[in-house]
């Protein structure tokens, strides 16, 4: 007999705004740190280059460009890095955003560790993690993104695996982002600038019962982890496990009917829908 929950929810596109906003990445790439480095002519060149390698939707989520020795990678979502166990994470502000750097126990700079960022709507936000790290300056990377005013909210993620450290950033309205790896030194650029979006989009997804930051939502979120599952902070403190920014109801009642299936319904979730920029109230 077909199992016909679980059908459904494995046949569920994966949804738009994981999509790249290329001409306005593109747009802003002339104007980043690590290219001011360089000629006019040269930069020029380098944009034309992320042009060109994001014509097609099909093409990975970043693009890897070698100046003069140097490899900078571009992506709104994605991932890169490098193995690695023993780095230590510093942050500071810029102009347009945050520079994340990494160190070795001896103070030297390290390659950029194995990371990810995803992009996710209701609220609109940027998850960023980071694996193989041993330590890192909670305190700056908090303090840095909470700086600039592109950002309404800015948390740390709760995990159950050691050296695995993860941060949501919540934008604020007609504000986008985009990732810069450079590999020497290894350092994460985020830079935030002007975006247009549908303020009155709405989105479906799934969420569990609220709770605190702690081991009951690390262990849900890893639970649900090949479900892309994220961490949402309420308005009244509180966090969510969120899944899925689904296009209609009706898709998302069949994620859940597929997961219900495969976890069983002691899990607790709900469906829920919400604005672009919508925080959950509770």
């Amino acid at each position: 007999m077909t199992n016909i929950g679980k059908r459904r929810y494995e046949e569920i596109p994966i949804p738009d705004d994981l999509e790249w906003i290329v001409a306005r990445a593109c747009r802003r790439s002339s104007h980043r740190r690590i290219v001011k480095k360089w000629l006019t002519g040269f930069a020029a060149v380098f944009t034309l280059l992320l042009i060109c390698a994001n014509i097609t939707p099909l093409y990975a989520s970043a693009a890897e460009v070698p100046i003069l020795g140097q490899m900078v990678r571009v992506l709104r979502i994605g991932s890169g890095g490098h193995a690695t166990d023993d780095v230590f994470v510093t942050a500071k502000a810029t102009t347009t955003g945050v520079e994340i750097s990494f160190h070795t126990k001896g103070g030297k700079d390290s390659q950029v560790p194995v990371y990810s960022v995803t992009r996710r709507t209701a609220p609109f936000r940027m998850i960023l993690r980071l694996h193989g790290i041993e330590s890192m300056d909670t305190e700056s990377l908090l303090t840095a993104f909470s700086s600039l005013d592109a950002v309404a909210d800015v948390y740390l993620n709760a995990s159950t695996t050691a050296g695995d450290q993860g941060i949501t950033v919540v934008l604020n309205r007609d504000c986008e982002f985009s990732v810069e790896e450079n590999d020497s030194p290894g350092t994460l650029v985020v830079d935030f600038y002007d975006g247009e979006s549908d303020q009155n989009a709405t989105s479906y997804f799934l969420r569990s019962e609220a709770m605190p930051l702690g081991e009951e939502l690390a262990d849900l979120t890893q639970q649900l982890s090949w479900e892309g599952a994220t961490q949402v902070k309420t308005a009244a403190g509180e966090y969510r496990v969120v899944l899925g920014n689904y296009r209609t109801e009706e898709q998302a009642r069949e994620a859940k009917a597929g997961i219900e299936e495969k976890f069983g319904k002691s899990l607790g979730l709900s469906v829920a829908h919400g604005g672009t920029y919508e925080i959950l109230e509770n």
